[in-house]
């Protein structure tokens, strides 16, 4: 199962890429924020497998904060 989740984080990181490809050819502003959004989440769900894989507590809690530290921002 950990081998499974190692596989994810390439899949995911690439997903950031293509976001920021978005983000720069994004044709409207709502197209920009979506994948401005989006790499937020994959940022969130790559500490999240590594956190589950390694087996450090630091990075769930890092992962859980980023949330919301996003949301204090507004």
């Amino acid at each position: 199962m950990d081998d499974f989740l190692l596989y994810l984080v390439p899949v995911l990181l690439l997903n950031i890429v293509v976001g920021m490809v978005r983000v720069l050819r994004g044709p409207s502003a709502a197209d920009r924020m979506l994948a401005a959004e989006m790499f937020s989440t994959s940022a969130v769900a790559v500490l999240l497998l590594l956190a589950i894989v390694g087996g450090n507590d630091i990075l769930l809690d890092v992962a859980l904060v980023l949330p919301c530290y996003r949301l204090w921002r507004w």
